[in-house]
């Protein structure tokens, strides 16, 4: 059958069952009986273009909805894609599964910024080259992970962005996050687990802190015993491990008892090896006997 034939008797030929239908036409018959191609596609079993083979002109979302009847095509052929910025951003991931077969891509109408994901930032760099060579455009990405950071930070169409990943890999790129300027704008974790960071970044990186959003948790490490009660308040932080002297910590496990029973302390380091027992009463070490059992490397003199 012709592609024109095919579109002309494709309610009859739905009803067929057992027959398959080789379709030879012009590329232009063909580009113009698209659809049709694709809802019959099941009943095709090759699409040949003959004749002077000439560029089909596609919308993106033709090339997207109609992407099987596209792959049936036998012989090569070539396509221009002109649409909305929307429908190329829509329809991304289909410009690149034809990336081979695409002479060009172009916004028509009025230019706009296309907004896509992360993932069809990083699989579909082909399409956005392609649609590099018929002008500016600009982008707006989403959910990005930590790993196209500095891709998608350096890439001057590229107008904003927003950053999506685990909890290990934003605590893992922190400071990176937090010298992003006003082009990042928010980053979200897509994990239960804590952010773990260290105090010095609770306090200095402000800028990536202000920039998450939805449900996060944080985990504290290296704090100086002075500094732990404090981040009690903060909702978001559910683990402070601390890092400091073992006299700091002795003289102060009533604090640190107290914190114990908020359910956020989390690990004593000591940053020394003390060398003679702590003298404690017994109504203290009783008092403060959750905090005490975290402690390694000291010994007590109870007296009471």
């Amino acid at each position: 059958l012709t592609a024109k034939q095919l579109a002309a008797d494709s309610d009859v030929i739905q009803k067929l069952q057992g027959i398959l239908f080789n379709v030879n036409d012009t590329s232009a018959n063909i580009a113009a009986s698209l659809d049709a191609l694709q809802v019959n596609v099941a009943k095709i079993a090759s699409i040949t273009q003959v004749g002077t083979i000439a560029t089909m002109s596609l919308s993106a979302s033709k090339v997207g909805n109609d992407l099987s009847a596209l792959n049936k095509i036998t012989n090569p052929y070539t396509i221009a894609v002109s649409d909305t910025s929307a429908n190329i951003a829509t329809y991304l991931d289909a410009l690149q599964n034809q990336i081979s077969h695409i002479a060009s891509i172009t916004q028509s109408v009025k230019v706009g910024t296309l907004n896509i994901t992360g993932a069809q930032y990083l699989n579909d760099q082909g399409a956005l080259a392609t649609l590099a060579k018929s002008g500016a455009y600009t982008l707006t990405v989403s959910k990005i992970g930590t790993s196209g950071l500095v891709s998608v930070n350096t890439d001057t169409h590229v107008t904003s962005f927003t950053i999506s990943d685990s909890a290990a890999n934003l605590a893992a790129n922190f400071d990176r996050l937090n010298a992003i300027g006003s082009k990042l704008t928010s980053i979200q974790q897509n994990d239960a687990a804590p952010i773990a960071i260290t105090y010095s970044q609770f306090t200095a990186d402000t800028s990536a802190l202000s920039k998450l959003t939805g449900t996060y948790s944080l985990g504290i490490k290296n704090v100086l015993v002075a500094n732990a009660s404090a981040l009690t308040s903060n909702s978001h932080v559910v683990n402070i491990s601390l890092f400091d002297t073992s006299a700091n910590v002795v003289n102060s496990l009533d604090a640190l008892q107290a914190i114990y029973k908020t359910g956020k302390l989390g690990s004593i380091t000591l940053g020394d090896s003390p060398t003679t027992p702590f003298t404690l009463t017994a109504k203290q070490l009783a008092a403060d006997s959750d905090v005490i059992q975290k402690l390694q490397g000291i010994l007590f003199n109870v007296n009471d």
